[in-house]
């Protein structure tokens, strides 16, 4: 079929998203929280990397060389162009798996990540990536594979199917993509097959990007799997599981007493994950592997490296969700009020801070306590790691070259939802209208009133008293935060 290769689809790109997991700081969390020895990575590789902007953002703030491939021509063009603007080296081509696994020029790596593809693309390329990893992935090196799973996905199959096949209709065939896709959409809301789940699903699609509709849900490949297939597939690679990358997930808040003591009746480390996702009705996995055996830390060496720890807010008033703090207090646990409110309130000061600063802090807190409410704070996107002082200074001036590329792409509507912190070694979300007032700023302007003329300027739908008011707010709360992450 045009515009696709090997079954994907290659002439349409992909959102403009940014992955904190492919970000070895977040993988050092993960290691962490499995008692294991976080793997040291100086080299790294993307397969399949889409837009980019996470490979970009990881090379230009860190001293990480990165690589990768993906065989589509707009990806390539706006990665590189990322990468070009932060005047960072990475290696990018535009190959297939089997092209870019024959290169002879390829170093071996210590970080190997796919996300998004797994699931969607042929068995025969899943073996290449598999080959590729045994081949090229060194030793203690780490691996990230983000995939559909079975257990969320199975209600949704049915649907997928009507609307692939509806938008492969012969008669729509000589449409564009993105129309057959509306149109299939249509189709099956207005269809009696269609269930009240199906329904369900269907307005959530109708809300969502239709680049991202189109790469989850059109390609020829689209094969949801449980944990065990993927772990058997993998196997032959010499990798082994280390853990999820949802790092704030933890039992003892996401489970019930019952699916605790359901989950513990399991033995095997593939048996008990395949349960979780059943008791959690999981749809999606982000799993970190290692290559080779797990290397265990001792108490007293994960103490050390826990207390070495530094993190970081990346929201002005770092909080937890109103459902959560209720989920916490209904439990009765250790994670009570008393442990993450001081935690937050230490965060919301806006500079980088140790676990051993925070331990010192909540005197008579055990620092498992305070390693649990750290990475429930991370699952919610309140925090992030903290990278070595020396590789973030190093990175500055790299990642100010590409935050000023990415402010420069405002005015032309081609906005992205992050930018890069050497602080974090990676990407932070910060809004269009926070931008905005960011590149009234780089135009020499120091005053709220003048970022909320400019901004409107750019966006003159917003009404001006909430630009305004934002503009103020911009200037008490985000702008120390974004100095502090090195971002302004």
């Amino acid at each position: 079929m045009q515009g696709r290769l090997d079954g994907y689809i290659t002439d349409l790109g992909y959102t403009h998203g940014y992955y904190r997991e492919l970000n070895p700081q977040w993988a050092r969390l993960a290691f962490l929280k499995a008692g294991l020895a976080p793997p040291t990575v100086a080299t790294a590789c993307e397969l399949g990397f889409g837009q980019g902007l996470s490979l970009a953002m990881h090379a230009a703030a860190s001293s990480v060389t990165w690589h990768g491939t993906d065989v589509n021509t707009e990806h390539v063009a706006f990665a590189g162009a990322m990468v070009r603007a932060a005047g960072v080296e990475a290696m990018l081509h535009q190959e297939t798996f089997a092209e870019y696994a024959a290169r002879r020029d390829l170093p071996d790596f210590d970080f190997i990540a796919l996300n998004g593809v797994w699931s969607w693309v042929s068995e025969a390329s899943r073996r290449c990536i598999v080959d590729f990893v045994r081949r090229r992935l060194r030793v203690g090196g780490l691996l990230f594979v983000s995939y559909n799973t079975l257990a969320g996905w199975a209600p949704h199959l049915a649907l997928r199917e009507l609307l692939v096949a509806r938008a492969n209709d012969p008669a729509n065939r000589g449409a564009p993509l993105l129309d057959r896709i509306e149109e299939a959409i249509a189709f099956v809301g207005r269809s009696s097959e269609t269930t009240p789940a199906m329904a369900e699903r269907l307005a959530t699609i109708r809300g969502q990007d239709r680049r991202y509709v189109a790469h989850e849900y059109f390609n020829d490949h689209f094969c949801p799997m449980p944990f065990s297939t993927v772990a058997a597939a993998l196997a032959p690679a010499g990798v082994t599981y280390v853990g999820s990358a949802a790092i704030g997930e933890l039992p003892s808040v996401h489970l019930d007493r019952a699916e605790r003591e359901q989950l513990q009746m399991v033995d095997g480390a593939v048996e008990r994950e395949e349960m979780r996702d059943t008791l959690t009705n999981r749809p999606f996995r982000q799993d970190y592997w290692v290559k080779g055996p797990l290397v265990r830390l001792g108490e007293t060496e994960r103490d050390r490296a826990l207390r070495a720890t530094r993190v970081v807010a990346v929201q002005p008033r770092p909080a937890l969700p109103v459902k959560l703090r209720v989920v916490l207090a209904l439990n009765g646990g250790e994670l009570s009020e008393s442990v993450y409110r001081p935690i937050l309130d230490v965060l919301a000061e806006g500079r980088p801070v140790s676990l051993a600063s925070i331990e010192r802090t909540l005197a008579g807190v055990p620092l498992s306590q305070i390693f649990d409410a750290v990475l429930l704070i991370a699952g919610e996107k309140q925090l992030a790691p903290v990278q070595d002082e020396c590789v973030a200074a190093r990175a500055e001036k790299a990642t100010a070259r590409l935050n000023a590329h990415i402010l420069d792409m405002l005015p032309d509507g081609e906005g992205l939802e992050h930018l890069a912190s050497p602080v974090t070694g990676g990407g932070v979300r910060v809004d269009r209208l926070a931008q905005l007032v960011l590149l009234a700023r780089r135009r020499g302007l120091r005053e709220p009133q003048a970022w909320a003329r400019l901004a409107l300027q750019f966006s003159p739908a917003d009404d001006p008293g909430k630009v305004a008011a934002r503009a103020q707010s911009f200037a008490r709360e985000e702008l120390p935060l974004l100095q502090a992450l090195q971002i302004a």
